[in-house]
């Protein structure tokens, strides 16, 4: 028997959410043990920037109303942060360094260098990923932010900072290590450029194929530029082997935001206007 639509759509977003829990498990007990290349660790920070990249891609052009977006992206964030940052062998690996606050501070950026792009292009074209029959969906976006939302963003920040002072015993001795802060930095930056290029193809794209096939492209093309800038920001020297970690992490990277795109194409989701037409990045033509 057919599966109908509806079913699909469940089965769909259940496996996205399967995937996101397993990749918060990775995060949370991963054992990255030395040296920082084991697939270990590039797996954590690949499952870490691409994790990311989607809670803010949620946020700006997915499916629901803006409310509920907001909560489940601020909530996934910071199961995010909680899960690395208090992941008992990331300590060895990053001495003299905060890690529930330095990776929320690792996050936070990623979240507003992906984020603001994709709410620039949401809010130009007028789109958002809604049902293909686009009925279900309307009705959502007409609820705003209220109390309740505010209450979990505020719930959100107190579980943080919870959590540092549970994992530190307080916050008074905040320390870092530039080099730590250095490294994680360039990282952010790349990762949020590969992800707004690729996810905005993704999104706008005319078909799964193309979809699937521009989006390799831009990993590679992103990736290739990543290595090939990292001699000149690299805050010290860089080994054959970092060169591999790093292609590794966009890998995975890719894979997470290729994985839950497909996943929710296959869920019946797609972007599409204000007046619900199928968007197209194109300008409208002027008159003549």
């Amino acid at each position: 028997m057919a599966m109908t639509a509806r079913g699909r759509q469940i089965c769909c977003l259940l496996a996205i959410v399967v995937l996101v829990l397993l990749g918060l498990m990775l995060l949370a007990f991963g054992k990255a043990a030395p040296p920082p290349t084991s697939i270990v660790f590039v797996l954590m920070h690949g499952t870490l920037f691409g994790q990311t990249a989607l809670a803010a891609g949620w946020c700006a052009v997915g499916p629901f109303s803006l409310a509920r977006r907001l909560t489940l992206s601020s909530v996934w964030s910071a199961a995010i942060i909680i899960a690395f940052g208090s992941n008992r062998w990331m300590e060895a690996e990053l001495p003299d360094i905060h890690r529930l606050m330095s990776f929320s501070l690792v996050v936070g950026t990623e979240l507003v260098l992906v984020g603001l792009p994709l709410w620039g292009i949401a809010a130009w074209f007028g789109v958002k990923l809604v049902s293909r029959d686009g009925k279900r969906m309307a009705a959502y976006y007409e609820r705003q932010i209220g109390v309740r939302e505010a209450m979990v963003l505020t719930g959100v920040v107190a579980s943080v900072l919870g959590a540092a002072r549970w994992s530190t015993g307080g916050l008074n001795d905040l320390s870092i290590n530039k080099e730590a802060l250095a490294v994680y930095s360039i990282l952010t930056i790349a990762a949020s450029v590969m992800a707004v290029l690729l996810m905005t193809h993704m999104i706008f794209a005319k078909n799964w194929m193309r979809s699937i096939v521009g989006a390799v492209i831009y990993i590679f093309v992103a990736m290739l530029g990543e290595l090939l800038a990292l001699p000149f920001v690299w805050p010290f020297g860089i080994d054959p082997d970092s060169y591999w970690a790093i292609a590794f992490i966009d890998l995975t990277q890719g894979a997470w935001l290729i994985g839950v795109i497909v996943l929710l194409q296959a869920a019946g989701f797609q972007a599409k206007s204000n007046d619900n037409r199928p968007a197209d990045l194109a300008l409208p033509a002027k008159s003549v």
